[in-house]
């Protein structure tokens, strides 16, 4: 019998990221509540670690009996803190120790009849590098992302808005690739009234096909927002071009 496998669309795929981008902020920020969830255990860990040696007192206590549990021996232990005999059970790893050695153990000086297990070093090996991965691909997203959106609003708000003509819609060589993919280029171009002048505007780069959708929609002017105070400073408002998953 032949099993047909049914590849996913390039439609499909394209679809599944527009989806994924379109889910990027909220995900990040879930990143960041689990990077900080994690980093807060993993210092609660260590913090509670520490107390917990402080007030520790090491002590060679004797087995006097094992049980086999799996891949570990359960023991009982005898010690003697201030003539008094104590009696526990511990996980013993060593497989070759037997009734009557000596296994070290850790009690409470405060409460002898309590031992203290404060080794976490393996959980905190793996706990802080996943909270600092979280964390900083979530800060690094959610800086990039306000910090466009307060320029974006800025300028909306507070620039001089004029219409430019698209003179050319370029691939950029120069730029670095995203998932094998250069980015586009607007190059619009301002005829000045007040000074006769040609002013000439670039885009960032834009690594979806903006030049089919400017073709299609026939597109032959932009708005841009200029910063009164230096013009060079400006936003190209592509917004009204896109599917509501591209913006």
């Amino acid at each position: 019998m032949k099993i047909k496998i049914k590849l996913p669309s390039w439609q499909g795929i394209k679809n599944v990221k527009q989806k994924i981008k379109k889910y990027a902020f909220p995900i990040n920020c879930i990143l960041g509540i689990i990077g900080i969830v994690l980093l807060a255990y993993s210092t609660y860990l260590i913090i509670n670690d520490y107390q917990e040696e402080k007030k520790g007192i090491r002590y060679q206590a004797t087995i006097t009996a094992l049980s086999y549990q799996n891949d570990y021996y359960l023991g009982t232990v005898t010690y003697v803190v201030e003539d008094t005999l104590y009696e526990q059970k511990i996980k013993i790893k060593n497989k070759e120790i037997t009734v009557n050695d000596k296994v070290e153990i850790k009690y409470d000086k405060n409460n002898p009849n309590h031992l203290i297990e404060n080794n976490h070093f393996l959980q905190l090996l793996f706990l802080i590098p996943v909270s600092i991965i979280c964390l900083k691909l979530s800060v690094d997203y959610l800086l990039e992302h306000f910090k466009g959106n307060k320029k974006t609003i800025f300028l909306k708000e507070n620039g001089i808005l004029i219409y430019a003509d698209v003179d050319l819609v370029f691939i950029n060589n120069k730029a670095k690739k995203k998932k094998g993919r250069l980015p586009y280029l607007i190059r619009l171009k301002y005829h000045n009234p007040t000074d006769g002048n040609i002013y000439t505007y670039e885009s960032k780069n834009i690594y979806f096909d903006i030049k089919t959708i400017i073709e299609e929609k026939g597109v032959l002017r932009l708005p841009i927002y200029l910063n009164k105070e230096n013009t060079y400073d400006y936003y190209i408002d592509i917004e009204f071009l896109l599917p509501k998953e591209e913006i």
